[in-house]
């Protein structure tokens, strides 16, 4: 309550300066001239209605203020200061219409001022906003050095006949000596206990009413909440840490994006196109999209073609990821037609010879199976009333169907990869007329299809995928949530709260624990920075080769990709990184955007890619290289020598 005290200090000060002992006492014409001077040149008139409106603060003690010590004072409280300063408020409207005439000229003008400055402080801006400070205040006044400064500031006081000042010099500066021993004497205690923020607050709001009655008195107010200098930012620093503890605060955006949800095990092991480039009859008929799989990352060095950024025409270095693209095989073709329900399959037609490993994606035991799939489409291939059928569904799909899409698979046999499976895929073809698009696809039956054919060099695709599975993980590693403080009773890696008594159910939107990765996702805006053919040919060898590095040697770093192998055949190497794990099949398809910023032009000019081993801190680029730096190592003599 000593926040209240204080405030009641102001007021008496107010009093001293607005009115006179037994002011309501006295007739007009027998106030002494130092208290006439006060109401400036009134009228007798006036100075009665001046004493109707000073009625409601007599009522409630404001007049003792004249005769207050400081055993008074302790004994007001919250409420009655409350009331003074409604009733102060009633007063000042109430002289409204008397200031011209009493309260025109000096000092009386001045006083009133002051006295109304005062009472703003009190009672709006001053004590009010700044409780919270005063609750740290409080505690600190039973402290010893408290109660010690407490007593020198009643000495000092008492000194000064015991009274509230009013305006003279000396009284004065023995009440600014006062005021400034004691706000010394308090400054280390509060600052230690409640931070140097709090210390603002207090002085503030003890030096301000002795600072708007004596101007001349320097008691050095500092801004509020300003710490001012290097020296009293650290003094809050460690006041903080002195005082304040770590916790958890009690609110938090959610974590996770609900759009993905539910977060469960994909259905499928190869990333799906859902939509398709939109078509552009004008084009010549090509594939929209194609099957990859992820070898590993690596970087490399280029020049920036970006003008007005700061790293134009300067060498950045980036990583890339290399994906193998082994040439797909067409084994169909089939026709969509628009329903009321979306596009569905007219006819389909199949090619005459289908791949083992195409067939055996049919199949869960290859081994133990009578292997009769596409035994009967085959067979419609070797009569005629068979080839006069496929004739007929090829030109029904010419005519009925609006979109039109191929059938491919991969080829596992090349890849030299644990799966003997091949990954089937519907690719849409998009340019040309729906004619166009069945002849070509007939005319590629049982061919390969290069990916060069389908991308080109800086083109932007998209990477479809499932992401690296990590199986049933908690709410802090599958949300990214808050974890708790660590002294939280039976865990911490969980949330707090589950949701409210009532509804009386767990909502979908809280974070669970549950399956985390092995989702379907696809990123956007993946920049081909090289199409590189297959090391098998004479072309493909030096696949890594660039104008500025000369040295003849392929894509393969020392020792291939860990957990992949080597990359023999084409591959297609994309800024960044991508989704899945190592030999994860993904789906490159055109972007669906029609691009027309100047990041989706720029040219890309590969400098070097790195080739050195991704097992450890690789040194050397190529076998030569380090050949000539090791030297001949024991098992090339043990090979000599036999």
């Amino acid at each position: 309550m000593f926040l209240w005290y204080l405030c009641l200090f102001a007021l008496g000060s107010t009093y001293a300066v607005l009115m006179p002992p037994n002011f309501m006492q006295l007739q007009p014409l027998d106030i002494p001239y130092n208290y006439q001077n006060r109401l400036g040149n009134c009228s007798i008139f006036e100075q009665k209605e001046i004493h109707k409106c000073a009625e409601p603060l007599y009522e409630i003690g404001f007049g003792e203020f004249n005769d207050f010590t400081w055993n008074k004072l302790f004994s007001k409280t919250k409420d009655y200061f409350n009331q003074i300063c409604d009733k102060f408020l009633m007063f000042d409207l109430c002289v409204e219409p008397f200031k011209p005439t009493c309260f025109n000229e000096e000092p009386a003008r001045g006083r009133y001022e002051t006295a109304v400055s005062l009472m703003e402080f009190i009672c709006r801006g001053g004590y009010q906003e700044m409780s919270k400070s005063f609750e740290c205040f409080s505690r600190t006044l039973t402290r010893a050095e408290m109660m010690q400064c407490q007593a020198e500031m009643l000495s000092d006081t008492n000194k000064i006949s015991n009274k509230i000042p009013t305006y003279g010099q000396a009284q004065n500066e023995a009440v600014c000596g006062a005021m400034k021993n004691y706000v010394e004497c308090i400054k280390y205690p509060v600052r230690y206990e409640c931070g140097y923020r709090a210390w603002q607050d207090v002085r503030e709001v003890i030096v301000g009413p002795a600072q708007l009655i004596m101007p001349e008195c320097e008691l050095n107010i500092a801004p509020k909440h300003t710490i001012g200098t290097i020296g009293a930012a650290l003094s809050a620093i460690f006041a903080k840490l002195w005082v304040s503890m770590s916790h958890r605060k009690f609110s938090a955006p959610r974590h996770g994006h609900m759009g993905f949800t539910p977060k469960k095990r994909s259905k499928r092991h190869l990333g799906k196109c859902k939509a398709f480039p939109k078509d552009d009859a004008s084009k010549p008929v090509h594939l929209t999209a194609f099957i990859g799989f992820k070898a590993g990352m690596t970087h490399i060095v280029r020049d920036v073609d970006k003008p007005g950024s700061k790293v134009n025409k300067k060498e950045v270095v980036e990583a890339v990821t290399v994906i193998e693209t082994p040439p797909l095989v067409i084994i169909g073709v089939t026709g969509l037609i628009e329903t009321p329900r979306g596009p569905r399959a007219f006819k389909t037609v199949w090619a005459e010879h289908i791949a083992e490993d195409a067939r055996r994606r049919y199949y869960k035991n290859w081994y133990n199976s009578k292997k009769k799939a596409f035994s009967k489409s085959s067979k419609k291939w070797q009569d005629e009333d068979g080839k006069k059928s496929i004739e007929s569904d090829l030109n029904k799909i010419k005519k009925y169907c609006s979109t039109v899409r191929v059938i491919a698979h991969t080829q596992q046999k090349i890849l030299r990869r644990r799966d003997k499976k091949a990954h089937i895929i519907e690719i849409q073809l998009n340019g040309g007329s729906v004619s166009d698009k069945v002849d070509w696809a007939r005319e590629h039956f049982e061919k390969q299809i290069p990916v060069e054919q389908v991308f080109t060099q800086d083109e932007l695709i998209d990477c479809i995928g499932v992401t690296k599975g990590h199986g049933y993980k908690g709410v802090t590693s599958r949300w990214h949530t808050k974890k708790l403080p660590r002294k939280t009773h039976k865990g911490l890696r969980k949330v707090a709260c589950i949701g409210a008594w009532h509804p009386s159910r767990v909502q979908f939107t809280v974070a669970r624990a549950g399956q985390k990765g092995y989702h379907h996702r696809t990123e956007i805006n993946k920049k081909i920075y090289r199409l590189g053919k297959s090391c098998l040919t004479a072309e493909g060898k030096k696949n890594a080769t660039t104008e500025f590095d000369v040295t003849e040697k392929n894509i393969n770093p020392l020792g291939g990709f860990p957990h992949y192998g080597l990359v023999n055949q084409d591959y297609v190497m994309i800024r960044g990184c991508c989704i899945g794990p190592k030999k994860r099949p993904i789906t490159l398809r055109k972007s669906l955007i029609d691009h027309k910023k100047r990041f989706a032009f720029e040219k890309i000019n590969l400098k070097w890619i790195d080739t050195a081993s991704k097992f450890g801190h690789g040194r050397f680029q190529t076998k030569t290289e380090k050949k000539a730096f090791m030297g001949k190592l024991k098992k090339d003599l043990v090979a000599e020598s036999a």
